[in-house]
């Protein structure tokens, strides 16, 4: 059964990978790990939520992702129409029962908790579930960390749908261009392929646009700045809510440091992921804004979310670009969270977004 955001949400859950995906598959990993212990004295099961997962977690629905993986449905086997039946049969009983385990206690208003303490230390978004006996004594414990986007997951599957979209539209053929994740591979490495895939595209005739978003943007920003002397430099790029590592102590990271689907202590636990020498933080390569030139980069528009920690990012870009002389518009979409082009065909504000962002596509492939 193929499962799409859009289910998601009709169940009452974000799209956010780390948010919800995440958390209902380690509530069905712990499930797996009492199976395997076989222990008879399983009476209740809680579960807290850490940093981002505490703080954004009510508004993705992290705390009815991990119920109903609790309740043993999986991200690509919930049916959504079920979805409801089960948590009415866990609020009348109170209890969950799976075959391999003794039926055990779920209050889902006092078993589940928000620690809005300190991130656990090994990334933002961190939950712990533990399964007590009878009298309250712990038979196991977990810790489970969800992460997701940030060069950390993603890949060429993740975003077929709006590449397709964008050529279909466009009429421009598309190069989707892979790329190494973190942590097992660490900066430079995501953007030494995004640069071998310019080098690859380069040895064809056709004009170049670069063009990316989150993660993708940063890298295309940054594939722009190496390149802006290459005989085949790129004629544009557009660069949709981008992370370019602005300053975490100001502006929108402040203003935003909890929105929806992606905070400023994601930024944080993902750029210190990715880093693989303190020194990189200063690398253009890394965090474009920290370029000493911003000269001689190509026209360039920059889409970002109103309610993103990275707001800024885009604007300050542009500014520099028109400082240095370049051609750069920034546009700050209103009342739209990071990631919406996930939600491009069910939310109005979304979809006009990309219909905008097709019309800019065509006017710098235009000239």
């Amino acid at each position: 059964m193929f499962l799409s955001v859009f289910d998601m949400f009709k169940i009452g859950v974000g799209p956010s990978s780390s948010h919800t995906m995440g958390p209902m598959s380690a509530a069905g990993l712990f499930l797996d790990v009492l199976r395997a212990r076989g222990d008879p004295d399983l009476a209740r099961v809680r579960c807290s939520l850490h940093g981002s997962l505490a703080f954004t977690g009510k508004g993705h629905g992290t705390d009815r992702a991990v119920r109903l993986g609790l309740l043993g449905c999986t991200p690509d086997t919930i049916d959504p129409d079920a979805a409801e039946a089960m948590e009415a049969r866990l609020r009348e009983t109170g209890t969950i029962a799976h075959d391999g385990l003794p039926e055990f206690a779920f209050d889902a208003q006092n078993d589940l908790i928000f620690d809005y303490g300190p991130a656990l230390p090994g990334h933002a978004n961190g939950l712990i579930l533990w399964a007590l006996d009878a009298h309250g004594e712990k038979l196991a414990t977990r810790t489970y960390y969800s992460v997701g986007g940030g060069f950390v997951v993603g890949g060429l599957d993740s975003h077929d749908d709006v590449c397709a979209e964008l050529c279909a539209r466009t009429g421009n053929p598309v190069v989707s261009v892979a790329y190494r994740l973190a942590p097992e591979h660490r900066h430079p490495a995501a953007f030494d392929d995004a640069l071998a895939g310019f080098r690859h595209v380069a040895a064809e005739p056709l004009p170049i646009l670069l063009c990316g978003d989150s993660a993708g943007a940063n890298l295309a920003a940054a594939v722009a700045g190496a390149t802006r002397h290459h005989p085949r430099a790129a004629i544009g790029q557009l660069l949709i809510y981008p992370g370019l590592g602005g300053a975490t102590d100001r502006g929108s990271y402040l203003t935003h440091a909890n929105a929806p689907l992606l905070t400023t202590r994601d930024v944080l636990s993902y750029q210190g992921i990715r880093v693989g020498d303190p020194r990189d933080e200063r690398d253009p390569a890394f965090a474009p804004l920290r370029d000493t030139s911003f000269a001689g980069l190509p026209p360039t528009v920059v889409v970002s979310a109103a309610c993103d920690p990275l707001a800024d990012d885009g604007r300050d870009y542009c500014e520099a670009i028109r400082a240095a002389g370049g051609d750069a518009r920034h546009l700050d979409e209103p009342g739209l969270v990071h990631g919406y082009l996930r939600a491009r065909h069910t939310v109005d504000r979304a979809r006009a977004s990309f219909d905008r962002i097709v019309e800019l596509l065509d006017e710098l492939a235009s000239g």
